[in-house]
């Protein structure tokens, strides 16, 4: 929880596009988990019925979804870094007065 927190700290200065979907989708898993923790507290400590079946599948299910968002995340991030490098930009050589220079 704490390390997921801290990650979308990290990512809140992003600029890109690309940045604020990963943004989203980290805001997205720490409302998941700090949901599921509450959940989880509740059912252990206030709680007279304690764990039940009902109360594990949705604490369960609430981090099964923010693991699904965190590695959208991840998916976007190495997207990001694969695709976004290797993109070649035609550019006109005005020094040569050549056209369709690369520059990768």
């Amino acid at each position: 929880m704490v390390v997921n927190l801290l990650t979308t700290l990290v990512k809140w200065g992003h600029r890109t596009q690309l940045g604020a979907v990963r943004l989203a989708t980290s805001l997205v898993a720490d409302l998941q988990l700090i949901v599921a923790l509450a959940v989880l507290g509740y059912a252990v400590l206030l709680s007279t019925a304690h764990m039940t079946a009902a109360t594990t599948a949705v604490v369960v299910s609430l981090s099964g979804g923010a693991l699904l968002a965190n590695l959208v995340s991840v998916t976007i991030l190495v997207v990001d870094g694969l695709l976004v490098p290797a993109l070649v930009v035609v550019t006109t050589d005005v020094v040569d007065g050549r056209r369709g220079g690369l520059i990768t």
